[in-house]
């Protein structure tokens, strides 16, 4: 969550910060909480701009009177601790109390309520996937009028790329000299024709391109038509020649813009109403929307209903929305149909005469998603199709509508009561009105597609909300982006229409409804691991992203794949419930299930020595070990099939006691048991001979000659099969003896009378040896 310009990890807080922060933790900190999230790649921006009105509360002023003194139908009453002008009949602030009424006697200012939905706003737009930044005066450096208009927009070019903002919504007093400013911009200021009253044009565009020069000429009026003339100041502009987008006014936008007016006069509870309703409008089931896809269509006059037909032609019946058309249709007659219209009529429209009464009464039958109209127009009404009063008292808010109001002054900043700030109180969700004079078509044109006349924009308007739906903002400010023009009235267009409404509201708007598929309870063995991929999607078969908790240190999610992944080691048997919830914009799927990880045993572990030597008649030790990682108790012992006597199990010793006798070598088994599983290890034995058994025989040399034999005590050889199979017997212990020969071979004959042969006898255990030296 970030509120406040620096909220987003940076150490300071700025008072307006400090002040949301409160509300939040009061409102919805203990819902969202207040954990930075994984680092991804960077969200959206999306900017709120509050004026100080609305950060601290309206503050309203009225004629201060003496107590209980009683003057025409107005009486003087006590509200918190003041004494103030009221009327008689509806007991609230009467503030037609002039100073020249015999009640009034100084001014008495009362403190408003602040805003109540900001919080509930704010929460909305970051589920929605944005980062939100709350910014107030004291971020931009104050100001009122034309230097608050600059100290924004100064601070805009810095946090913009800072902040990756991509949307701004501007919550305050639209009046061109207020904290929270329209920007005078003099987009009639060089023309020459005899009719053009030169004045000054309030608007938020100045907000929405940064990266221009707005007072190229430097002569201190923004926005001016025109490129820089060096050799006549006078009738200089704003725009580079060429249309370059390094110098002057450029509209390759950087921040997509929508106010919110907010006057002291009307107080919070309109605000709080338009912020509940935008986000009720986004947040509607995709089955309820289903309304939007229609549109009113009204032109005063006939010179204008080709407006409505082209839009309805081309726009409408192409995306099966349906239409109410309200016109002047005078021209129109059974007999000549439409001979003596200004423009084809091919079919007759819904009301025959543009009239309030009738395009209300095609509004709440309709029901449309969109109005679009085209005439005359003044601060309060659209001749003859609306007006404030007709908006206030007839139309259904619970259906809003967007607007494009191709008419004069519908968006006065200064008119509290102006006709687009009431329908968007009144039954509208996204207002574009002009704040002065706007400029349109006198007569039929063919086609409207890329004008910048206030027909063409409106066209313009309809295709990109309906046909490439995109979101009221987008909408606007691209279509301001690729339309171009060539006249200052034309420029003037595109500086007088504003957007009074969250910038990204669409008609496509919807809450997606998650489901996440069926999760069945798992079962996982100590030792194992598990891998379960997790899907969820929306109602419109979108992929949604999910989340998993609690989870343990050998657990993992993968939210972006939806792999959930667990390894389980031999303590962590037991049954782990899990919440798997939907993550980002979306009414919340949750489902559980049970993880349950079986106990398993662990054989003991047996170590020990796998051979050893003893000498027949002694003892020795052997040393072992047996552990059990689950630390159950372990039973050691020997294998049945291999038991000696003389060996014998101790506390971690193997006792090998063979006897005298005992000679060879024996394999025994020692068996290891927890209970529940048992390993075995078999070791070699060898028992070996004491030295005193193997002492040999005495040397035997004799001198012999050919055919003559070599006795001994145990064998008999010829001299001629000495180096071949001489069996030399048994030593007293009974082992065998082997021999090798040097100096002759099997069956040779002695090379001469005192040839030497020496014979080896070797007792196979390697404890003794005997040779015998035969002299031929």
């Amino acid at each position: 969550m970030k509120l406040g310009v620096y909220v987003d990890r940076r150490p300071q807080l700025n008072f307006y910060t400090k002040m949301l922060i409160v509300i939040c933790l009061v409102f919805w900190g203990p819902i969202l909480g207040l954990a930075d999230p994984v680092e991804e790649a960077p969200k959206e921006g999306y900017a709120i701009l509050l004026s100080e009105m609305v950060l601290s509360g309206p503050k309203v002023c009225y004629p201060e009177c003496a107590p209980d003194l009683s003057c025409e139908k107005h009486t003087c009453q006590q509200i918190d601790g003041m004494n103030v002008c009221l009327d008689s009949n509806i007991q609230t602030p009467y503030t037609a109390c002039a100073g020249a009424n015999p009640c009034a006697e100084a001014l008495a200012c009362l403190q408003g309520e602040s805003a109540q939905k900001l919080p509930d706003f704010i929460a909305h737009k970051e589920e929605k996937g944005f980062a939100v930044y709350v910014f107030g005066p004291e971020d931009w450096g104050g100001g009122l009028g034309a230097d608050a208009a600059t100290n924004i927009r100064t601070m805009l070019q810095i946090k913009t790329p800072e902040l990756n903002l991509k949307y701004l919504l501007l919550i305050g007093d639209p009046t061109p000299d207020s904290d929270l400013p329209m920007k005078e911009l003099w987009p009639r200021n060089n023309a020459t024709e005899w009719w053009a009253v030169n004045y000054a044009v309030p608007s938020d565009y100045f907000y929405g391109e940064l990266d221009g020069d707005w007072d190229l000429d430097g002569d201190g009026k923004y926005g001016e038509f025109g490129n820089p003339n060096l050799t006549n100041l006078d009738i200089s502009g704003d725009f580079a020649p060429g249309g370059s987008e390094l110098l002057g006014v450029n509209r390759g936008y950087e921040l997509k813009v929508g106010r919110i007016p907010v006057y002291s006069e009307v107080g919070m509870s309109a605000l709080d109403h338009i912020l509940t309703k935008t986000i009720n409008y986004q947040r509607a089931s995709y089955d309820s929307i289903g309304w939007r896809k229609g549109a009113l269509l009204a032109a005063e006059g006939g010179n204008r209903f080709f407006f409505g037909e082209l839009i309805r032609d081309q726009i409408l019946s192409p995306n099966n929305f349906a239409s109410y058309r309200v016109y002047d249709a005078d021209c129109w007659n059974e007999t000549d149909l439409d001979a003596n219209c200004m423009s084809s009529l091919p079919t007759l429209p819904d009301a025959m005469e543009c009239s309030v009464d009738n395009v209300i009464q095609g509004w709440n039958s309709l029901v449309p998603g969109a109005v679009f109209w085209l005439s005359h127009g003044s601060s309060q009404s659209a001749i003859p199709i609306m007006s404030t009063y007709a908006a206030e008292t007839y139309l259904d808010d619970d259906y809003p509508v967007f607007t494009f109001q191709a008419s004069c002054n519908n968006s006065t900043p200064e008119a509290v009561n102006n006709l687009s700030y009431s329908l968007l109180v009144n039954g509208g969700i996204a207002t574009i009105g002009a704040t002065r004079e706007s400029h349109g078509p006198g007569a039929p044109w063919p086609s409207l597609s890329g004008g910048s006349d206030n027909a063409s924009m409106g066209w313009e308007y309809a295709r990109h909300i309906i046909e490439l739906q995109e979101n009221a903002g987008t909408a606007f400010f691209e279509l301001r982006k690729d339309n171009g023009f060539g006249k200052w009235w034309l420029w003037q267009n595109y500086a007088a229409f504003n957007l009074f409404g969250d910038p990204d509201v669409s008609l496509y708007d919807f809450l997606p409804v998650h489901s996440i598929d069926p999760i069945a309870d798992q079962e996982l063995a100590e030792g194992e691991s598990l891998e379960l991929v997790l899907v969820a999607t929306d109602d419109q078969g979108s992929p949604v992203a999910l989340e998993v908790s609690p989870l343990e240190d050998w657990m993992s999610f993968d939210p972006m794949t939806g792999e959930f992944l667990a390894d389980a080691d031999y303590d962590h048997a037991g049954v782990y419930t899990l919440s798997v919830q939907s993550t980002g914009y979306g009414e919340k799927a949750v489902q559980a299930f049970n993880l349950e990880v079986y106990n398993t045993n662990r054989a003991p572990v047996l170590s020990i020595e796998t051979e050893a030597f003893v000498t027949a008649g002694q003892s020795i030790e052997v040393p072992f070990s047996a552990d059990d990682a689950d630390g159950d108790d372990v039973v050691v012992s020997n294998s049945p099939t291999a038991e000696f006597d003389w060996v014998t199990i101790g506390e971690g010793i193997l006792d090998i006691s063979p006897g005298s006798a005992v000679r060879g070598e024996y394999f025994y088994t020692l068996v290891a048991d927890d209970g529940e599983s048992s390993v075995d290890m078999t070791i070699s034995i060898t028992v070996e001979a004491p030295p005193e058994d193997a002492s040999p025989a005495a040397d035997i040399t004799e001198t012999i000659t050919t055919d003559d034999v070599v006795a001994t005590a145990d064998t008999v050889e010829t001299v001629d099969t000495i180096a071949e199979e001489v069996v030399m017997g048994a030593d007293s212990g009974g082992q065998a003896v082997s021999k090798s020969s040097s100096g002759c071979t099997a069956g040779s004959e002695p090379t001469s009378p005192w040839s030497s042969f020496l014979i080896l006898f070797v007792v196979t255990l390697g404890l003794v040896y005997r040779r015998s030296r035969f002299l031929v």
